[in-house]
């Protein structure tokens, strides 16, 4: 059975498409391949098997579900389906020749965790190749963060969101300095500092706005984060350490009011 796990940007999300690094959650529980189904003819797994002279009979399951990777999912199954399969890198540089502005990040990160396993990985394109490390995160950041993901109403195609924002560029430096300052001491109210600036850049849904501020109006909440396409796909929550009863039932109250479906803790998913 092939069994692909799936993705969470942490930081770097867009700066990434212009050289700067990202940091990268593998998860758990991964999308598996399904006999039977039928892709959509315009993914990227069924180009790639129309290349090839085959047909794209198969889908994956749901879990993790919609924004969590799901067609770079497909496209590292229907790699392994062709008779000639291509290398992680030349998989990369084929997805990135065609499905541009994408940056293939979550190609890459997906493709080694297979490897390496889940957990938090470090990426950077170079080039026209690419850098990525599996990094060693104390236990203390991912203990009380929690994962939500969006109502399907809420969604927001990537590809079309990734093609409206080609006029805007954000500042590699700023970018690559909140990463850094995190690695030194991993603190999850970076989170925060990391999503004001990309909503100050005009990357931020009204969704994804008014939930992160919902969240981050809870006491005893540290670090609010929205991922993926309009920050609003799938949002992170991290608690004070000392979690106190209350703090929880209003991050679940908040949730429900926003028709999210709570997945777990962090900790659990990588």
């Amino acid at each position: 059975m092939i069994q692909i796990p799936g993705k969470i940007f942490l930081f770097g999300e867009y700066a990434v498409m212009q050289g700067g690094e990202a940091v990268i959650a593998a998860i758990s529980p991964h999308y598996q391949a399904l006999q039977e189904g039928q892709l959509h003819p315009d993914s990227p797994a069924s180009v790639f098997m129309k290349e090839r002279g085959m047909s794209a009979s198969f889908q994956i399951s749901q879990s993790p579900g919609p924004g969590f990777g799901s067609s770079t999912a497909e496209l590292i199954v229907a790699n392994r389906l062709v008779a000639d399969p291509l290398s992680s890198a030349d998989l990369w540089a084929w997805y990135r020749e065609r499905f541009h502005p994408a940056s293939g990040a979550d190609l890459a990160v997906q493709s080694t965790a297979l490897k390496e396993g889940t957990g938090l990985y470090q990426f950077q394109i170079l080039g026209d190749s690419y850098r990525i490390r599996k990094l060693e995160v104390p236990q203390f950041f991912v203990s009380n963060c929690l994962v939500f993901q969006c109502p399907p109403s809420q969604k927001i195609p990537t590809h079309t969101h990734l093609e409206n924002q080609n006029d805007q560029s954000l500042q590699l430096q700023v970018s690559n300095d909140f990463i850094h300052r995190w690695l030194k001491g991993f603190d999850p109210r970076q989170m925060n500092e990391w999503a004001d600036y990309l909503a100050r850049s005009g990357r931020e849904s009204l969704f994804g706005h008014e939930v992160r501020k919902a969240f981050s109006s809870i006491a005893g909440v540290n670090g609010v984060k929205g991922c993926g396409a309009g920050m609003n796909d799938v949002f992170l929550v991290s608690m004070d350490q000392v979690n106190p009863p209350q703090t929880l039932k209003e991050v679940h109250r908040v949730a429900e009011l926003h028709d999210l479906n709570f997945l777990g803790g962090l900790h659990e998913r990588i």
